[in-house]
């Protein structure tokens, strides 16, 4: 289905220019949920419709990579996830929301140390990233390292104080 909308999308690129490029938009907005109210499978189709048009640049389609990633891990399609997220990072290994994210996702299968090397990562690539300092203090506390966990949480507090709020709608607390 979606290979048909992508080319129906090309046909209306070459008939009608400008509402292509409108929809192209509403595409993005929806792949991006810019409105934070897009239905998780409507964004993954729309991300999965950019991707199969395969005209962005690197940078670009790691992004819609991983807003498609976002929705499947939240939905517990961890596999699919995370071959996302692996594509992510090859198209732009310096991408540190990547890393970030894809944590998320091992953290939410249990597997620590890999969410706590992709937080690592994401730090080291950005030491601001303050969800990547929360979420691997949830995985450090997990792991047995109250004092670690507590410490990456308390700073993350300290740059973000309702960052507990935004873990706790994804469904993650330590």
């Amino acid at each position: 289905m979606s290979k048909f909308l992508a080319i129906l999308l090309l046909a209306m690129s070459i008939i009608a220019p400008s509402q292509a490029a409108e929809d192209r938009g509403q595409l993005v907005s929806a792949c991006e949920n810019l409105s934070g109210e897009t239905n998780q499978e409507v964004r993954i189709a729309a991300c999965t419709m950019l991707i199969d048009g395969d005209d962005q640049p690197g940078p670009t389609r790691a992004k819609t990579y991983i807003n498609r990633a976002w929705p499947l891990g939240i939905q517990g399609r961890y596999d699919l996830a995370l071959r996302d997220y692996d594509k992510a990072i090859k198209l732009n290994p310096k991408y540190a929301v990547a890393y970030n994210d894809r944590g998320v996702t091992f953290l939410r299968m249990g597997r620590l140390d890999r969410a706590i090397a992709d937080y690592d990562q994401a730090l080291h690539l950005d030491p601001n990233t303050v969800f990547a300092l929360y979420g691997r203090g949830i995985a450090k506390i997990r792991k047995g390292d109250s004092r670690g966990g507590l410490a990456d949480i308390a700073a993350a507090r300290e740059k973000l104080p309702n960052i507990d709020g935004v873990f706790e709608k994804i469904g993650l607390h330590p």
